[in-house]
């Protein structure tokens, strides 16, 4: 007789319920608000996800750098959350629209 972990079986039902696009985006969201936390998450918001690359849209540009500092950790800390090991990268966009310095 062999066993599993638990941890383990719950992984591959996950996995097989990640093929659903709204449950896989429901898992994703919540990993990255748990990941990044309250105050992060208010304003930088997970928009979408595509081929492992998860779109966090920001409310201030200036922030963008330190979140791009910041990624390799969020990146780590989202693949520890259920559904969160599609997470390969992380792109920061603005809701601000950039200052081209012409006024």
């Amino acid at each position: 007789m062999s066993f599993t972990r638990m941890g383990d079986g719950l992984a591959g039902v996950i996995k097989g319920w990640a093929k659903d696009p709204e449950f896989r985006w429901s898992l994703l969201d919540r990993a990255w608000r748990s990941a990044a936390g309250d105050t992060m998450s208010e304003r930088a918001k997970a928009e979408s996800f595509d081929s492992g690359t998860l779109t966090v849209r920001v409310s201030d540009p200036s922030w963008i750098p330190t979140l791009r500092d910041l990624e390799t950790d969020l990146v780590i800390a989202i693949r520890r959350r259920p559904g969160g090991d599609m997470v390969t990268h992380i792109k920061w966009v603005s809701s601000e629209p950039e200052s081209t310095g012409r006024e």
